[in-house]
């Protein structure tokens, strides 16, 4: 018995010590070549050793109680080997059949990874004629995959070609102003030097905006909580900006009393200062409402809402993406559309979320919900 099982794993590669397969065969035969080939010699195996069981036992025993002789005559043996070529061919008709229905959805799980890795971020596992559930949620998973890889690529190149709009503007308009300087075509005085500046200044709030997002997306961006009131860091955030919002005929209103939260208050206040900031880029003149509540033990709520001119439904979703700009700021170039995103990166980040709707004065309401830890 030892002596078959060993050339039994022999046959097909394996050692007696690990079963460890080779490989370099197995690369040049196909799977239903290999199950072919090992279902017919189990089955060839099992009816030799029935065989050799049973002439043992018939050397053993030669006889019966009533006299009658257990080896099997010419035809019984020539029906044995009748049923055993028969057994093996329809063993390999059998494994062969499975085969070819393991095989199918390897194979278009292989061609649609080929076609990903040649480019062709499109190309999709074939479901049909699949009989395994297993094999059809392994399409389904591959097929999921694809889709995520063809979305993050379709936006990996439209935020390259944004960047390089965002930063095209402003590099163009700081090389121009040197030269000019440089050539002696422009002075050198405060208020072009003040001009330069600024453009270095949006360059330095796009860099450090990028920065904020692409953290939040990897899961790096490292929040420093601490004890404070939610309340105070508010108005130290609204205070400095009332005589710019002023100047535009809009007023600031904080309403709230002492709340304290364990929250990243540097974090908290650059959220709320680009909503802030986008309120006075884009709301029309009146009141701009700034409110802090608790929603329950563990939930507050900072809501900033203006008077107008509101979002469309069909944009309040997407006005969170990087560089998407709503159909109201079409006329405004000095937004980069990474405000938003900025908002949204750092409220996830503290596990939070962030929406946006129309109040019943048809302005925007941006509501930031936070979880307090």
């Amino acid at each position: 018995m030892r002596r078959v099982l060993s050339l039994f794993l022999r046959a097909y590669g394996a050692s007696a010590t690990g079963l460890e397969i080779n490989m370099r065969k197995i690369s040049r035969k196909s799977l239903t070549r290999r199950l072919s080939d090992m279902t017919a010699f189990i089955a060839f195996m099992a009816l030799i050793l029935s065989t050799l069981v049973y002439y043992v036992a018939a050397l053993i025993f030669p006889s019966t109680t009533d006299g009658e002789s257990l080896i099997p005559s010419l035809n019984d043996t020539l029906q044995l080997i009748f049923s055993t070529l028969l057994a093996v061919a329809f063993s390999m008709y059998c494994s062969w059949r499975f085969a070819q229905n393991l095989i199918r959805p390897l194979k278009t799980i292989a061609f649609s990874a080929r076609e990903i890795a040649e480019g062709n971020l499109a190309s999709r596992a074939d479901h049909s004629g699949i009989y395994f559930t297993e094999l059809n949620d392994l399409i389904d998973d591959f097929n999921v995959m694809a889709s995520r890889l063809e979305v993050m690529s379709k936006d990996m190149k439209q935020w390259n070609a944004a960047i390089a709009h965002e930063l095209r503007t402003p590099v163009t308009v700081l090389k121009g102003g040197v030269q000019a300087i440089s050539e002696g075509v422009m002075p050198a005085d405060t208020v072009n030097l003040d001009a330069l500046m600024k453009q270095i200044d949006g360059l330095s709030l796009l860099i450090n905006d990028l920065r904020v997002v692409s953290l939040a997306d990897s899961g790096q961006l490292i929040l420093y909580r601490e004890e404070v009131d939610l309340y105070e860091e508010i108005k130290s955030v609204t205070a400095p900006l009332i005589p710019t919002f002023s100047q535009k005929k809009k007023i600031l209103v904080v309403n709230g009393y002492p709340l304290t939260c364990f929250i990243d208050a540097a974090r908290i206040r650059q959220a709320v200062l680009a909503l802030l900031n986008n309120c006075l880029v884009y709301s029309n003149p009146g009141t701009i409402s700034i409110r802090c509540e608790p929603t329950s033990d563990k939930q507050l709520v900072i809501s900033i809402e203006d008077e107008g001119p509101g979002i469309p439904a069909s944009e309040q979703e997407k006005i969170f993406d990087m560089f998407t700009r709503g159909s109201n700021a079409a006329d405004v170039i000095s937004s980069s559309g990474l405000g938003l995103s900025v908002v949204r990166a750092i409220v996830q980040a503290h596990g939070g979320k962030v929406t946006c709707q129309n109040n019943r004065l048809g302005g925007a309401k941006f509501t930031i919900t936070l979880i307090n830890a």
